[in-house]
Protein backbone atom coordinates (compact mmCIF):
# COMPACT_ATOMS: atom_id res chain seq x y z
CA UNK A 1 0.00 0.00 0.00
CA UNK A 2 1.78 3.26 -1.01
CA UNK A 3 1.88 5.84 1.34
CA UNK A 4 0.39 9.29 -0.43
CA UNK A 5 1.04 12.11 2.48
CA UNK A 6 4.16 14.06 2.45
CA UNK A 7 5.52 12.72 5.72
CA UNK A 8 7.93 15.89 6.50
CA UNK A 9 10.05 18.76 5.23
CA UNK A 10 13.19 16.88 6.02
CA UNK A 11 14.76 14.84 3.38
CA UNK A 12 14.25 11.01 3.98
CA UNK A 13 14.27 7.40 2.43
CA UNK A 14 11.20 5.85 1.49
CA UNK A 15 11.64 2.35 3.03
CA UNK A 16 9.35 -1.02 1.68
CA UNK A 17 7.76 -2.14 4.53
CA UNK A 18 7.32 -6.26 5.84
CA UNK A 19 6.94 -7.91 8.47
CA UNK A 20 10.63 -7.17 9.39
CA UNK A 21 13.14 -4.53 8.07
CA UNK A 22 16.65 -3.29 8.92
CA UNK A 23 18.68 -0.48 6.99
CA UNK A 24 21.91 1.10 8.02
CA UNK A 25 22.22 5.01 8.07
CA UNK A 26 23.52 5.45 4.57
CA UNK A 27 20.10 4.70 3.34
CA UNK A 28 17.85 6.16 5.69
CA UNK A 29 18.51 9.32 4.33
CA UNK A 30 18.11 11.25 1.16
CA UNK A 31 21.40 12.67 0.13
CA UNK A 32 21.08 16.90 -0.07
CA UNK A 33 19.05 19.05 1.79
CA UNK A 34 17.46 20.51 -1.30
CA UNK A 35 15.41 17.38 -2.12
CA UNK A 36 11.72 18.07 -1.79
CA UNK A 37 9.51 15.59 -0.24
CA UNK A 38 7.49 13.33 -2.26
CA UNK A 39 4.06 14.33 -3.83
CA UNK A 40 0.92 13.19 -2.96
CA UNK A 41 -0.73 11.12 -5.51
CA UNK A 42 -4.15 11.32 -6.93
CA UNK A 43 -5.79 8.94 -8.89
CA UNK A 44 -8.12 11.04 -10.40
CA UNK A 45 -6.89 14.16 -11.29
CA UNK A 46 -2.78 15.25 -11.87
CA UNK A 47 -0.90 16.90 -9.51
CA UNK A 48 -1.64 20.50 -10.76
CA UNK A 49 -5.41 19.57 -10.37
CA UNK A 50 -6.11 18.28 -7.70
CA UNK A 51 -8.78 19.77 -5.28
CA UNK A 52 -8.65 19.74 -1.89
CA UNK A 53 -12.03 19.79 -0.45
CA UNK A 54 -12.61 22.56 2.32
CA UNK A 55 -15.68 23.11 1.74
CA UNK A 56 -16.86 19.47 2.20
CA UNK A 57 -17.99 17.46 5.43
CA UNK A 58 -17.81 14.04 6.50
CA UNK A 59 -21.71 13.67 5.02
CA UNK A 60 -20.53 14.25 1.69
CA UNK A 61 -18.22 11.25 1.95
CA UNK A 62 -20.60 8.48 3.74
CA UNK A 63 -22.02 6.01 0.92
CA UNK A 64 -25.39 5.88 0.67
CA UNK A 65 -27.27 3.44 3.02
CA UNK A 66 -24.60 3.66 5.46
CA UNK A 67 -25.34 4.81 8.85
CA UNK A 68 -23.53 8.03 10.18
CA UNK A 69 -23.96 6.86 13.81
CA UNK A 70 -22.01 3.88 13.21
CA UNK A 71 -19.23 5.69 10.93
CA UNK A 72 -18.31 8.35 13.77
CA UNK A 73 -18.49 5.77 16.82
CA UNK A 74 -16.17 3.20 17.82
CA UNK A 75 -16.86 0.25 15.18
CA UNK A 76 -14.06 -0.57 12.79
CA UNK A 77 -15.10 -0.80 9.14
CA UNK A 78 -14.51 -5.02 9.34
CA UNK A 79 -16.19 -6.69 6.41
CA UNK A 80 -17.10 -10.36 6.09
CA UNK A 81 -15.19 -10.42 9.49
CA UNK A 82 -11.59 -9.40 7.76
CA UNK A 83 -10.23 -7.48 9.83
CA UNK A 84 -8.84 -4.07 8.87
CA UNK A 85 -5.67 -3.33 7.17
CA UNK A 86 -3.70 -0.51 9.21
CA UNK A 87 -0.32 0.76 7.28
CA UNK A 88 1.78 2.01 9.91
CA UNK A 89 4.39 4.48 8.89
CA UNK A 90 6.47 6.05 11.89
CA UNK A 91 8.46 8.93 10.93
CA UNK A 92 11.25 9.92 13.22
CA UNK A 93 13.10 13.28 13.69
CA UNK A 94 14.56 13.71 16.47
CA UNK A 95 16.60 11.46 19.41
CA UNK A 96 17.47 12.74 22.15
CA UNK A 97 18.12 12.36 26.00
CA UNK A 98 18.95 9.20 26.44
CA UNK A 99 19.46 8.62 30.56
CA UNK A 100 21.82 5.71 31.59
CA UNK A 101 20.59 6.61 35.08
CA UNK A 102 17.02 6.63 34.53
CA UNK A 103 16.82 4.02 31.44
CA UNK A 104 14.72 6.39 29.08
CA UNK A 105 14.68 8.67 26.06
CA UNK A 106 13.09 10.53 24.29
CA UNK A 107 12.12 10.98 20.22
CA UNK A 108 10.37 13.36 17.79
CA UNK A 109 8.50 12.61 15.10
CA UNK A 110 5.01 11.99 13.56
CA UNK A 111 3.15 8.12 13.49
CA UNK A 112 0.80 8.23 10.12
CA UNK A 113 -2.09 5.44 9.57
CA UNK A 114 -3.75 4.82 6.78
CA UNK A 115 -6.98 2.04 5.83
CA UNK A 116 -9.45 1.98 3.74
CA UNK A 117 -12.95 2.55 5.07
CA UNK A 118 -15.55 1.41 2.38
CA UNK A 119 -18.51 3.24 3.86
CA UNK A 120 -17.13 6.65 3.00
CA UNK A 121 -16.60 7.25 -0.74
CA UNK A 122 -14.21 10.38 -2.14
CA UNK A 123 -16.60 13.31 -4.29
CA UNK A 124 -15.52 13.60 -7.86
CA UNK A 125 -12.37 15.68 -8.96
CA UNK A 126 -11.39 16.01 -5.19
CA UNK A 127 -7.93 14.43 -3.48
CA UNK A 128 -8.29 15.42 0.20
CA UNK A 129 -10.89 16.76 2.70
CA UNK A 130 -9.75 17.32 6.42
CA UNK A 131 -12.03 15.54 9.12
CA UNK A 132 -12.69 15.79 12.86
CA UNK A 133 -11.56 13.35 15.21
CA UNK A 134 -15.53 12.53 15.72
CA UNK A 135 -16.02 12.42 12.33
CA UNK A 136 -15.37 8.62 11.61
CA UNK A 137 -13.74 5.51 13.37
CA UNK A 138 -9.91 5.17 14.31
CA UNK A 139 -7.54 2.92 15.59
CA UNK A 140 -6.51 4.10 19.06
CA UNK A 141 -2.62 3.91 19.21
CA UNK A 142 -0.57 3.35 22.59
CA UNK A 143 2.92 3.89 22.75
CA UNK A 144 3.76 0.73 25.09
CA UNK A 145 7.11 1.51 26.59
CA UNK A 146 5.98 5.13 26.81
CA UNK A 147 6.23 7.16 30.18
CA UNK A 148 5.17 10.59 29.15
CA UNK A 149 3.49 10.82 25.43
CA UNK A 150 2.80 14.61 23.87
CA UNK A 151 0.20 13.97 20.80
CA UNK A 152 -1.32 16.46 18.05
CA UNK A 153 -3.56 14.05 16.08
CA UNK A 154 -5.29 15.11 12.78
CA UNK A 155 -7.91 13.07 10.79
CA UNK A 156 -8.34 13.58 6.91
CA UNK A 157 -9.82 11.55 3.50
CA UNK A 158 -6.51 10.88 1.16
CA UNK A 159 -7.25 9.93 -2.63
CA UNK A 160 -4.14 7.52 -3.52
CA UNK A 161 -3.19 5.08 -5.74
CA UNK A 162 -5.08 2.21 -4.19
CA UNK A 163 -8.22 3.99 -3.34
CA UNK A 164 -9.49 6.42 -0.93
CA UNK A 165 -7.39 6.00 2.52
CA UNK A 166 -8.70 7.71 6.19
CA UNK A 167 -5.33 9.01 7.12
CA UNK A 168 -4.73 9.67 10.77
CA UNK A 169 -1.57 12.03 11.39
CA UNK A 170 0.38 12.08 14.79
CA UNK A 171 2.86 14.63 15.78
CA UNK A 172 4.37 13.21 18.64
CA UNK A 173 6.99 13.67 21.78
CA UNK A 174 7.41 10.51 23.54
CA UNK A 175 9.61 9.71 26.54
CA UNK A 176 9.98 6.47 25.80
CA UNK A 177 11.48 3.62 28.88
CA UNK A 178 13.75 0.43 28.35
CA UNK A 179 16.03 -2.02 29.68
CA UNK A 180 19.97 -1.36 29.25
CA UNK A 181 22.44 -3.97 29.79
CA UNK A 182 25.93 -2.11 31.02
CA UNK A 183 27.64 -5.38 31.23
CA UNK A 184 29.82 -4.15 28.41
CA UNK A 185 30.00 -0.03 28.95
CA UNK A 186 31.24 1.96 28.17
CA UNK A 187 31.53 -0.31 24.87
CA UNK A 188 27.80 -1.78 25.41
CA UNK A 189 25.33 -1.13 22.13
CA UNK A 190 21.26 -0.97 22.56
CA UNK A 191 18.45 -1.94 20.30
CA UNK A 192 16.20 1.42 21.34
CA UNK A 193 12.60 0.28 21.00
CA UNK A 194 9.34 2.07 20.20
CA UNK A 195 6.51 -0.27 20.37
CA UNK A 196 3.44 0.59 19.15
CA UNK A 197 -0.06 -1.05 19.39
CA UNK A 198 -3.19 -1.25 18.28
CA UNK A 199 -5.04 -1.75 21.76
CA UNK A 200 -9.17 -0.68 21.41
CA UNK A 201 -9.04 -3.83 18.89
CA UNK A 202 -8.10 -7.18 18.78
CA UNK A 203 -6.14 -8.31 15.93
CA UNK A 204 -9.00 -10.09 14.66
CA UNK A 205 -10.96 -6.69 13.60
CA UNK A 206 -7.76 -4.29 13.41
CA UNK A 207 -4.15 -5.35 12.32
CA UNK A 208 -1.04 -3.90 11.01
CA UNK A 209 -0.15 -5.16 7.65
CA UNK A 210 2.42 -3.06 6.25
CA UNK A 211 4.59 -0.67 8.44
CA UNK A 212 7.29 1.35 7.34
CA UNK A 213 10.38 3.58 9.04
CA UNK A 214 11.80 7.33 8.40
CA UNK A 215 14.98 8.40 10.22
CA UNK A 216 15.32 12.00 8.73
CA UNK A 217 18.16 13.20 8.18
CA UNK A 218 20.05 14.59 11.28
CA UNK A 219 17.98 13.14 13.70
CA UNK A 220 20.50 11.90 16.66
CA UNK A 221 20.99 14.75 18.98
CA UNK A 222 23.57 12.91 20.86
CA UNK A 223 27.18 13.49 22.15
CA UNK A 224 27.98 10.14 23.50
CA UNK A 225 25.88 7.88 21.02
CA UNK A 226 25.46 7.09 17.41
CA UNK A 227 22.58 5.83 15.63
CA UNK A 228 24.09 2.72 13.21
CA UNK A 229 20.55 1.94 12.15
CA UNK A 230 17.33 0.72 12.75
CA UNK A 231 14.80 -2.32 12.25
CA UNK A 232 11.29 -2.67 12.95
CA UNK A 233 8.80 -5.69 12.55
CA UNK A 234 4.99 -6.31 13.40
CA UNK A 235 3.59 -9.27 15.88
CA UNK A 236 0.57 -9.86 17.69
CA UNK A 237 0.64 -9.68 21.42
CA UNK A 238 -1.63 -11.69 24.11
CA UNK A 239 -3.47 -9.85 26.60
CA UNK A 240 -3.82 -12.06 29.81
CA UNK A 241 -6.64 -9.58 31.02
CA UNK A 242 -8.60 -10.29 28.03
CA UNK A 243 -7.24 -13.70 26.52
CA UNK A 244 -6.94 -11.73 23.59
CA UNK A 245 -4.27 -10.77 20.96
CA UNK A 246 -3.42 -7.63 19.88
CA UNK A 247 -1.32 -5.88 16.59
CA UNK A 248 1.82 -4.16 17.52
CA UNK A 249 4.54 -2.32 15.42
CA UNK A 250 8.38 -3.10 17.43
CA UNK A 251 10.99 -0.54 15.91
CA UNK A 252 14.83 -0.97 17.45
CA UNK A 253 16.76 2.46 16.84
CA UNK A 254 20.26 0.84 16.61
CA UNK A 255 22.51 2.90 19.15
CA UNK A 256 26.06 2.50 19.95
CA UNK A 257 28.34 4.51 22.39
CA UNK A 258 31.35 6.43 21.33
CA UNK A 259 33.82 4.47 22.75
CA UNK A 260 36.73 6.19 21.28
CA UNK A 261 35.74 9.12 24.04
CA UNK A 262 35.58 7.34 27.47
CA UNK A 263 39.47 5.91 25.85
CA UNK A 264 40.55 9.50 27.18
CA UNK A 265 37.94 9.77 29.81
CA UNK A 266 37.70 6.45 31.27
CA UNK A 267 40.28 4.02 30.38
CA UNK A 268 43.17 6.44 30.61
CA UNK A 269 42.33 7.78 33.93
CA UNK A 270 42.36 4.56 35.22
CA UNK A 271 45.74 3.49 33.20
CA UNK A 272 47.59 6.57 34.88
CA UNK A 273 46.53 5.33 38.43
CA UNK A 274 47.91 1.97 38.09
CA UNK A 275 51.73 3.47 36.70
CA UNK A 276 51.54 6.28 39.66
CA UNK A 277 50.92 2.78 41.22
CA UNK A 278 53.96 1.41 39.84
CA UNK A 279 56.28 4.26 40.09
CA UNK A 280 55.84 4.21 44.08
CA UNK A 281 58.49 1.12 43.93
CA UNK A 282 61.20 3.10 42.71
CA UNK A 283 60.85 5.57 45.39
CA UNK A 284 63.79 5.79 47.71
CA UNK A 285 61.80 4.01 50.81
CA UNK A 286 63.31 6.41 52.86
CA UNK A 287 61.84 9.24 51.58
CA UNK A 288 58.74 8.15 54.01
CA UNK A 289 56.72 10.87 53.94
CA UNK A 290 57.19 11.41 50.00
CA UNK A 291 56.05 7.48 49.25
CA UNK A 292 53.17 7.06 52.00
CA UNK A 293 51.41 10.33 50.64
CA UNK A 294 51.98 9.08 46.82
CA UNK A 295 50.58 5.54 48.09
CA UNK A 296 47.54 6.70 49.81
CA UNK A 297 46.62 9.36 47.50
CA UNK A 298 46.48 6.68 44.95
CA UNK A 299 44.12 4.96 46.80
CA UNK A 300 41.86 7.42 47.73
CA UNK A 301 42.06 8.10 43.56
CA UNK A 302 41.44 5.43 42.53
CA UNK A 303 38.22 4.61 44.47
CA UNK A 304 36.88 8.59 43.89
CA UNK A 305 37.05 7.58 39.85
CA UNK A 306 35.48 4.45 40.54
CA UNK A 307 32.54 6.47 42.17
CA UNK A 308 32.55 9.35 38.89
CA UNK A 309 32.25 6.73 36.78
CA UNK A 310 29.22 4.42 38.51
CA UNK A 311 27.58 8.06 39.24
CA UNK A 312 26.59 7.88 35.41
CA UNK A 313 24.83 4.39 35.47
CA UNK A 314 22.19 3.29 36.69
CA UNK A 315 22.87 0.96 40.00
CA UNK A 316 23.01 -2.74 38.57
CA UNK A 317 22.96 -6.43 40.39
CA UNK A 318 25.83 -7.84 38.23
CA UNK A 319 29.88 -7.02 37.88
CA UNK A 320 30.59 -5.22 34.81
CA UNK A 321 33.64 -4.88 33.16
CA UNK A 322 34.13 -1.14 34.55
CA UNK A 323 33.56 -2.30 37.69
CA UNK A 324 36.08 -4.97 37.50
CA UNK A 325 38.71 -2.92 36.25
CA UNK A 326 37.86 0.10 38.90
CA UNK A 327 37.98 -2.54 41.54
CA UNK A 328 41.11 -4.03 40.20
CA UNK A 329 43.02 -0.28 39.82
CA UNK A 330 42.23 0.12 43.56
CA UNK A 331 43.51 -3.36 44.22
CA UNK A 332 46.72 -2.35 42.45
CA UNK A 333 47.09 0.84 44.55
CA UNK A 334 46.18 -0.84 47.87
CA UNK A 335 48.93 -3.52 46.70
CA UNK A 336 51.96 -0.48 46.18
CA UNK A 337 50.57 0.71 49.55
CA UNK A 338 50.60 -2.73 51.22
CA UNK A 339 54.81 -2.96 49.81
CA UNK A 340 55.60 0.09 50.90
CA UNK A 341 54.60 -0.71 54.40
CA UNK A 342 56.21 -4.33 54.44
CA UNK A 343 59.18 -2.50 53.16
CA UNK A 344 59.01 0.22 55.48
CA UNK A 345 58.91 -2.43 58.51
CA UNK A 346 62.09 -3.74 57.12
CA UNK A 347 63.50 -0.88 56.90
CA UNK A 348 63.16 -0.14 60.77
CA UNK A 349 64.90 -3.80 61.36
CA UNK A 350 67.76 -2.46 59.98
CA UNK A 351 70.84 -2.47 63.09
CA UNK A 352 68.47 -4.59 65.39
CA UNK A 353 70.00 -7.57 66.64
CA UNK A 354 68.68 -11.12 66.35
CA UNK A 355 65.80 -12.00 69.14
CA UNK A 356 67.80 -14.57 70.25
CA UNK A 357 71.35 -14.86 71.42
CA UNK A 358 72.78 -16.52 68.92
CA UNK A 359 70.27 -16.14 66.20
CA UNK A 360 71.15 -16.03 62.81
CA UNK A 361 71.60 -12.23 61.30
CA UNK A 362 69.02 -11.09 58.68
CA UNK A 363 70.04 -8.37 56.32
CA UNK A 364 66.95 -6.42 56.20
CA UNK A 365 68.16 -3.91 54.31
CA UNK A 366 68.92 -6.65 51.20
CA UNK A 367 64.88 -8.11 52.07
CA UNK A 368 63.50 -4.40 51.54
CA UNK A 369 65.45 -4.00 48.41
CA UNK A 370 64.60 -7.43 46.81
CA UNK A 371 61.20 -6.44 47.63
CA UNK A 372 60.82 -3.01 45.69
CA UNK A 373 62.85 -4.82 43.18
CA UNK A 374 60.04 -7.79 42.52
CA UNK A 375 57.38 -5.39 42.46
CA UNK A 376 58.93 -3.30 40.10
CA UNK A 377 59.62 -6.41 37.72
CA UNK A 378 55.57 -7.94 38.77
CA UNK A 379 53.89 -5.34 39.07
CA UNK A 380 53.79 -4.30 34.98
CA UNK A 381 52.08 -8.04 34.75
CA UNK A 382 48.98 -7.01 36.72
CA UNK A 383 48.85 -3.47 35.24
CA UNK A 384 48.54 -5.61 31.22
CA UNK A 385 46.18 -8.32 33.26
CA UNK A 386 43.25 -5.49 34.03
CA UNK A 387 44.30 -4.17 30.33
CA UNK A 388 43.38 -7.40 29.21
CA UNK A 389 40.01 -7.18 30.90
CA UNK A 390 39.92 -3.62 30.20
CA UNK A 391 39.35 -4.81 26.36
CA UNK A 392 35.91 -6.87 26.80
CA UNK A 393 33.87 -3.31 26.26
CA UNK A 394 36.30 -2.31 23.31
CA UNK A 395 36.03 -5.74 21.58
CA UNK A 396 32.48 -5.50 22.27
CA UNK A 397 32.24 -2.26 20.08
CA UNK A 398 33.07 -4.02 17.21
CA UNK A 399 30.68 -6.80 17.01
CA UNK A 400 26.94 -5.75 15.13
CA UNK A 401 24.64 -7.08 17.93
CA UNK A 402 22.68 -4.58 19.55
CA UNK A 403 21.32 -5.58 23.42
CA UNK A 404 17.43 -5.64 23.54
CA UNK A 405 15.92 -3.28 25.80
CA UNK A 406 11.97 -3.94 24.87
CA UNK A 407 9.49 -3.77 27.63
CA UNK A 408 7.08 -6.68 27.79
Amino acid sequence: MALVLALGAAPMARISGSASKHIAPAALVLQGAAQPPPAATDTSTTADTAVIGESYTISDLIVPGQDSDDISKSHPPTVGGVPVNITGILTITNVFGISETDSTYTIQGQFVMQWADSRLHMPTGVSRVQLDDSDVWAPDIDFYNSIKLDEKPKLSFLQTDAGPMVTKTNRVTVDLTMRMDFTYYPGDKHALPVEVEIYSNPSTAVKFVETKVYLSEGAANLDKWDLTGVDWSTSEVLKPSTNLMYSRMTVHIEAARIILAYLFTCYGPLLLLQLIAWSTFFMDPKAVPARTAMCIITVLSSFTFYQHITADLATTGYVTFIDAVCVLTFLLAAIALAVFIRVHWLLRQVGKGPKEAGGPVVDYAAKAEALDDSSQTYFPLLILFVQLIGMGPVIRSWVLTFDMGDIE
